[in-house]
């Protein structure tokens, strides 16, 4: 799949995901199920990868 984006765009959805990326980690933190943290970690690893995308656009 293929996206074409606007800069305005790739800016707004990278300020997106380093807002998420910032309240990921204490949620993260504070969960004390296993199965939950792990979800949420596995989501930050998308998060990332996505951040590194949108950096590279």
């Amino acid at each position: 799949m293929q996206l074409e984006l606007t800069i305005e765009e790739v800016q707004a959805l990278r300020e997106l995901v380093d807002r998420e990326l910032r309240d990921l980690n204490p949620e993260i933190r504070h969960t004390d199920t296993t199965s939950v943290r792990e979800q949420l970690r596995k989501f930050q690893h998308t998060l990332d990868e996505l951040r590194g995308k949108l950096v590279a656009a």
